[in-house]
C-alpha cells in the first residue's frame, strides 16, 4: 500500500486491520475543505 500517512503505514502493516478501508479512514478531505474559505477571511 502506499500510504503516505505514518499510522496509516502503521496500521497497514498489522493483521488484524486487513478488512479496513485505509483510504477512507485516512482521507482528511472532510477536515480541509473549507482551509481556502477560512484563510480567505483571516486578517
Amino acid at each position: 500500500m502506499g500510504h503516505a500517512d505514518p499510522a496509516a503505514r502503521l496500521l497497514a502493516a498489522e493483521p488484524a486491520a486487513a478488512g479496513l478501508d485505509l483510504d477512507a479512514i485516512f482521507d482528511y478531505g472532510h477536515y480541509v475543505r473549507h482551509v481556502p474559505e477560512i484563510l480567505e477571511r483571516l486578517p
